[in-house]
């Protein structure tokens, strides 16, 4: 038995760059570091160093550690970029350098911007001695490049005690991202190192030393190509969950008491405080054009999306006779966030929502945001708890699809109900949900008995012919929460699981044509690209 107490090999990538080029996997993987330690201690001038063994063995030791904890940067994803560039097959144009210009290849390159500091960590944990560890110290000093060829970097690493793990990986407000079985961790999934590694690498590398062989064909000699083997890894989960924060809505006067707002305002309740936060923030931080990128989402481009805050008012379910009033909002901080949770949980915590009024001029009151720690209504919308596979929407959801206005014929009502159904489809694969839609039905009436039809919600910029209420089985149960729909940043669309009990019977759909096939979408609103509030919502 081993009574040596634990502890970790942290390795600090630094890019000298903000930006990253590396494509297919985000945190970088461990096995990317892992070939570029690799790379490093065996290439260049270290090729006839004599001290093979050691290097071998401690790489040898780094395969059987288990899956690291990373430390990663907020990361904000550029638009892509094609280049033109020459193709390797020279021969084609007569090996003539002047005509390369006839076999140029489009190629595109994809720019990761990374927050500073433009450091990514990786630790270890291991027992026993630290011989191998320490080789590996010495090792990291030749790193030179991680990501792709133009991403230069170098590395640093040093062993140190279990209790002091987190402070080393996370230095300089590094985000942590830690292997998991869980649902958070089910969707990011990274190459690790396992045994055999070091030995396929190195295989690799001899195989394409000798990928074009000449055979002897009769009287003919034929080049042939090889492709030379994958290396081995091993695939972990990593949780990469965004950070939940949870706030009541609670009397202004009478502290504790949860203020009910009504269900048809959530779109205007969640801008509302999408502002409070983004007023605080830049009051505080500046950075304007930065939060109203990850707050407002305005000026963002398609990749950015993913990284942008969501307010999400929670109404409130229970029996058939529970009032759906919004008394609780979740914040959703993804992990790519350039603003960290807590400076979100900052801006938030204490500040009054204003007065807001229903569709109809109604005063819907005021209360102040407290942040809470209770997780039952959280169980009811599936943040928590077991997958579900059939779910139903509370908020209508904004489809991307539309009537004319004017009278309409029967024909062309149920061909936008159809069409309406087959948008669903496209409005979970908008919202990043891996399942496929197996079912669905749309209708203007809410499936609960104290719901509010779709017609009468506050839809923002939102035509009202494109709400609709949606029930949807998936082919897969998944956890939640799940918001579908172009409302999805604004409250519109937060769909809860039904887990007990008999469900209506759903009519069955084919939903697999896209709908962007069938009816032209609305161009301001459909992609994600589009979907970001304008200048109406401030």
């Amino acid at each position: 038995m081993n009574d040596a107490p634990e502890r970790a090999l942290v390795i600090r990538v630094q890019l000298l760059s903000d930006c990253w080029h590396g494509t297919g996997d985000w945190p970088p993987s461990p096995f990317r570091l892992f070939q570029a330690l690799i790379c490093g201690a065996y290439g260049a001038r270290w090729t006839a160093e004599d001290t093979v063994v050691a290097k071998d063995a401690a790489f040898r030791w780094l395969e059987t550690l288990p899956a690291p904890l990373i430390g990663r940067p907020a990361k904000l994803t550029s638009d892509s970029v094609q280049y033109f560039v020459p193709n390797n097959d020279l021969d084609a144009v007569g090996n003539d350098p002047r005509r390369s210009g006839e076999i140029r290849t489009p190629k595109k390159l994809r720019t990761a911007v990374l927050a500073a500091p433009a450091t990514i960590a990786y630790a270890w944990r291991f027992s026993g001695d630290d011989v191998h560890a320490q080789q590996l110290v010495t090792l990291c000093e030749r790193l030179h490049t991680f990501g792709r060829g133009l991403d230069a970097a170098f590395a640093s690493a040093r062993v140190v005690a279990g209790s002091e793990l987190d402070d080393a990986c996370m230095e300089g407000g590094l985000r942590r991202c830690e292997p998991s079985d869980g649902p958070g961790g089910s969707a990011t999934r990274l190459a690790c190192p396992s045994p055999g590694s070091l030995e396929s690498l190195k295989q690799r590398f001899r195989e394409t030393g000798e990928r074009l062989r000449n055979e002897s064909a009769g009287a003919k000699v034929a080049i042939r190509f090889k492709q030379p083997s994958k290396a081995l890894s091993r695939v972990v989960a990593y949780d990469v969950s965004p950070v939940t924060l949870v706030f009541e809505l609670q009397e202004l006067t009478e502290p504790g008491r949860l203020y009910p707002y009504r269900l048809e305002v959530a779109a205007r309740l969640a801008i509302a405080i999408r502002d409070l936060a983004f007023g605080r923030l830049s009051t505080a931080m500046g950075r304007e054009a930065e939060l109203e990128r990850a707050v407002l989402g305005r000026m963002s481009g398609p990749g950015e999306q993913r990284s942008r805050i969501r307010v999400i008012p929670l109404p409130s379910l229970g029996t058939p006779h529970t009032d759906p009033s919004i008394r609780r909002v979740v914040v959703q901080v993804p992990a790519d966030c350039p603003v960290e949770a807590s400076d979100i949980r900052w801006a938030l915590a204490g500040q009054r929502v204003p007065s807001l009024s229903s569709a109809q001029g109604e005063s819907a009151g005021a209360a102040r945001l407290v942040e809470s720690g209770g997780d039952a209504m959280l169980w009811k919308y599936g943040f928590v708890g077991e997958p579900c596979d059939r779910w139903r929407t509370v908020t209508p959801a904004v489809l991307p699809v539309h009537l004319r206005s004017g009278r309409r014929t029967g024909s062309e009502r149920s061909q936008f109900e159809d069409l309406a159904a087959l948008s669903v489809a496209d409005a979970v694969r908008h919202a990043g949900i891996p399942a496929r839609v197996r079912e669905v039905r749309c209708q203007r009436e809410p499936y609960f008995t104290r719901g509010k039809p779709a017609n009468e919600f506050a839809r923002d910029r939102f035509e009202s012919g494109r709400l609709r209420h949606v029930e949807l089985v998936l082919n897969e149960a998944c956890q939640g929460p799940l918001i579908i729909g172009d409302g999805r940043w604004l409250g519109l669309g937060l769909l809860y699981p039904v887990r007990t009990g008999e469900a209506d019977e759903v009519s069955s759909a084919q939903p697999s044509d896209s709908i962007e096939d069938i009816a032209e979408a609305d161009q301001s609103d459909a992609s994600d690209a589009d979907e970001t509030p304008d200048a109406e919502e401030g």
